[in-house]
């Protein structure tokens, strides 16, 4: 399971790396910075699956029964592996609020210096790019010969709106990394917002339009999302703000953290209790019971997130991490009802 989260995370850079072929010693710091990345999903599903299956495998072996009929109780055998659950809690505590967004920053940096430095486009149906003062919009696309292109783009300064469509076009770079758009069959239109009467209409047959390599780096550079702040970052941003809508986001992200960190040790009360029930066929009961634990759970964090975005009243902190702790109370609920079965 790690795997397939690590395998998800390399997708995001192996088309770029493919396409570029960049230095070796840059594809390694990328992979590095992004490794951190998938600890928090894979460290909670480790601790439920290899709980689940140690504890499954024992009890069908009658190792447990031996244990508890040499009078040591069941605390005596499960106290190591909770201890260790909470130890490794605090580690992803650290790792979610601090360690894991300077890494992807770090990442996003290198990937854009040292990959997006020389910009491959590649568009798709219905695609559309905000750059600066311009919106491109392509209806359709296959490979870099594209149709019904619409580029709109608007000049503060003179009060201007630029509309260019082009019924064709080829997409390619030049020499200094420059975006060249060769336009086929179309028309310029440039409106002056303060005086709409005042219209210049251009028919052409071809039309080149450039965007530069630098705006293209600038563009994403400058461009930060909640996964690269820090806790003390978030908090910052929440401040500033004045978007309440904005703020709910900031405050999923902030206490997220906090949820799934604490996930490590609900799940492995929860696999310890239901490996005790495991009476046969250890190995796939225990993958089984894994990959429904994991469902549900993320289903909830999914639910839970949703629920606080489309609130109608004040999201507070307080009720935004009660909120997000949803999954974790419910799941503890499930371990608390069998626990108490289980001594009866």
């Amino acid at each position: 399971m790690s795997t397939l989260f690590y395998l998800n995370y390399i997708y995001q850079i192996i088309n770029p790396i493919l396409t570029r072929k960049p230095n070796i010693f840059v594809v390694i710091k990328l992979f590095l910075f992004l490794f951190p990345s998938i600890i928090p999903l894979a460290l909670p599903t480790t601790f439920l699956v290899s709980t689940l299956l140690t504890f499954s495998t024992l009890n069908e072996s009658k190792e447990l029964t031996v244990i508890q009929t040499m009078g040591l109780k069941k605390f005596f055998y499960t106290k190591n592996v909770i201890f260790l659950s909470l130890m490794f809690s605090f580690l992803l505590f650290y790792f979610n609020t601090d360690l894991i967004p300077k890494s992807y920053k770090s990442f996003k940096s290198l990937y854009f210096n040292f990959i997006l430095s020389k910009p491959y486009m590649k568009f798709s149906d219905n695609s559309l790019l905000k750059l600066d003062n311009k919106k491109i919009f392509i209806k359709s696309a296959k490979n870099n010969e594209l149709q019904n292109v619409f580029i709109e783009t608007f000049l503060k300064e003179e009060n201007l709106i630029q509309t260019i469509f082009a019924k064709s076009a080829k997409v390619s770079n030049d020499i200094n990394d420059n975006i060249i758009f060769e336009l086929y069959n179309g028309k310029i239109t440039t409106i002056n917002t303060n005086n709409f009467k005042d219209l210049i209409h251009i028919i052409f047959e071809k039309y080149i339009f450039i965007i530069h390599n630098s705006k293209i780096t600038k563009f994403f550079n400058e461009t930060k999302t909640f996964r690269e702040m820090t806790n003390k970052e978030l908090i910052n941003e929440y401040n500033y703000s004045k978007n309440d809508s904005y703020k709910i986001r900031i405050l999923s992200e902030y206490f997220l953290r906090y949820s799934i960190s604490i996930s490590i040790v609900v799940f492995t009360l929860l696999s310890i209790v239901l490996s005790l029930k495991i009476k046969k066929s250890a190995k796939p009961l225990s993958f089984v019971y894994s990959i429904l634990i994991i469902i549900i759970y993320y289903f909830l964090l999914s639910t839970s997130l949703s629920v606080i975005e489309n609130i109608k009243i004040t999201v507070s902190f307080i009720l935004t991490f009660l909120i997000l702790q949803i999954p974790n109370i419910t799941l503890f609920a499930v371990y608390f009802i069998l626990n108490i079965f289980s001594n009866n």
